[in-house]
Parts: structure tokens; sequence; C-alpha cells
């Protein structure tokens, strides 16, 4: 099984040892517990993962949020982590909208494939107006550039990439926190019932070990 990931931070990312991150600690700890092979994942921009993940080779990804839209797409183990996301917004701005559609008449970005891209939607935003992107940098660089009224995208992520910017905190601000789902590895179809069996197993395992169970 070929495992993947996005580079987002820090729940999967290149550390200076290598792969690290919440997802990729859970998967190794995961696949120690199940006795499975230790796959190290490959990082590529989320719309390549989404090509892999459609193609005849067996592969999972570190962290998908499990969605309505992507239900039968996928195999799903886990869940794991909260997915919880914002609209980051460039400082000076105008107060949050009220309204169940608060992203109507804006431009958003949002990283290519991801969810926040539904979330969008849902919260208003119009097709033509929703910028896709690959790297949350160039996200962060559209929004402090005042290109578009916000970024739609996991909230830690947003916070973690402007960090590394160094951007001051003053320059940007969160706002309509958004419960997305929950995260999960996720499995093509070519993955076996059997690994998945294992790796669910080693999962509920290693999350034991971690809250101090036997």
């Amino acid at each position: 099984v070929q495992w993947l990931s996005e580079p987002f931070p820090p729940f999967s990312f290149v550390g200076p040892s290598g792969p690290a991150g919440v997802a990729v600690d859970l998967m190794k700890a995961a696949q120690a517990q199940a006795n499975l092979p230790e796959g190290t994942p490959l990082f590529l921009p989320w719309a390549r993962v989404l090509q892999v993940l459609a193609g005849p080779t067996p592969a999972c990804v570190t962290a998908m949020t499990r969605t309505p839209a992507r239900e039968r797409q996928y195999q799903w183990v886990g869940p794991f982590l909260s997915a919880n996301l914002a609209v980051g917004r460039r400082n000076p701005a105008s107060p949050w909208p009220a309204g169940d559609k608060p992203l109507a008449g804006t431009d958003v970005v949002v990283i290519r494939g991801d969810v926040s891209e539904e979330i969008a939607r849902t919260l208003g935003a119009d097709e033509a107006r929703i910028h896709r992107v690959a790297d949350p940098v160039i996200a962060a660089r559209m929004m402090l550039a005042g290109r578009v009224d916000g970024w739609v995208y996991g909230e830690a992520v947003m916070r973690w990439t402007l960090t590394s910017l160094d951007i001051s905190p003053d320059r940007y601000r969160f706002d309509g926190q958004i419960r997305g789902g929950d995260n999960y590895f996720s499995c093509n179809a070519a993955v076996s019932a059997d690994y998945l069996k294992r790796l669910q197993h080693g999962l509920d395992a290693a999350r034991k070990v971690g809250k101090g169970g036997a």
C-alpha cells in the first residue's frame, strides 16, 4: 500500500528528520500495532494525492475529512482528528456578516480538491469567485495582498503557514469557525478489506496506548 500525504502542518509535514506531524505519527503507530509494513508517506500537492487515489495502485492518505460527498469514493479508517475550518481575512477587516451565507459576493481562495471547496460553497461563495491553488503559501499571500476577501481552510494550518512566513498576528484574523467533520485515513478501492481491518484495529490500539491503556 502506497501512503500519501499533502503538506498539512501541524498534522503532516516534512521536518528535518523526515515526515512528521500528528497524522503521520498516528499512521506509524497504527501500522506498528497492526504488524503492518511501515509506509513512509509520499508528499504531494492535494490535487495529485486525489489523482493517485483515483488510480489502480493500492493507496491511502494520512488524513482526509470524511464528508457525504466523499463517502462512497473511499474506504475509511478512523476517526482520529476533528477538522476545524475558518475563514482567514486580512486586517483591518469588516465585521463578519450575519446569516448563513456570509461568503456571498466575495472572492475566496481554497486548496484545490480540499474540503474547503465544499465549505466555501455552503457558506454562499459563488463558483466563479472561488480561486483554487495548490499550495497554502500561495493562498496566504493572496489573502495578505488583498487579492481575495478570505481564505477558507483548516484554522491550525493557516496559523502554522502564516507563522512560518513570519507574518505578524495583527495582520490577519480568523472568522466563522466551522466544524468541517472528522479526519480519517482514507484508502482507495484497491486496498484490501483485510488491510483496512488490521489498520483500524491498529489505530484503536494505538489510541488506547496513547490514553494510558494497556
